[in-house]
């Protein structure tokens, strides 16, 4: 389970959102192996003025359960980035990332901790989890 917080200036609608979620949950899905309904990219809108003008279009901040490798963050990192320059017509400058790791047992979902070892784990990667 990762969450995706994505800050930028309101500059584009729905459409461009529902892309750029399903492309991030995809990717992330492939990368952990896991259904992509375990992610949530969430969509913060600053109009102009009230947002950083450093040339930067977006500031992701990436939850994430800790003990991810240099190699998974850096495959991370491009699938965000190329998700946002897919859709936006930005180049990569513009995607900055921030990736935050969450202490394993700190995430829960449906009632019970899911980002740590044991049965939950296992029925999120077999997809056995029970939905509700």
């Amino acid at each position: 389970m990762s969450l995706f917080v994505c800050k930028w200036k309101k500059e584009f609608g729905p459409q461009v959102k529902e892309a750029i979620r399903g492309e991030i949950c995809e990717g992330f899905g492939r990368l952990c192996g896991i259904d992509p309904k375990y992610f949530a990219v969430l969509f913060e809108d600053y109009p102009e003025g009230d947002f950083s003008d450093q040339g930067i279009g977006v500031f992701v901040i990436v939850h994430q359960t800790e003990g991810r490798d240099d190699a998974f963050k850096d495959e991370a990192v491009r699938i965000i980035t190329d998700a946002f320059c897919a859709y936006t017509g930005w180049d990569s400058s513009r995607v900055s990332i921030m990736i935050l790791d969450i202490l394993k047992g700190s995430m829960g979902n449906r009632g019970v901790i899911v980002n740590r070892g044991g049965a939950a784990a296992e029925a999120i990667i077999d997809g056995s989890f029970p939905e509700g």
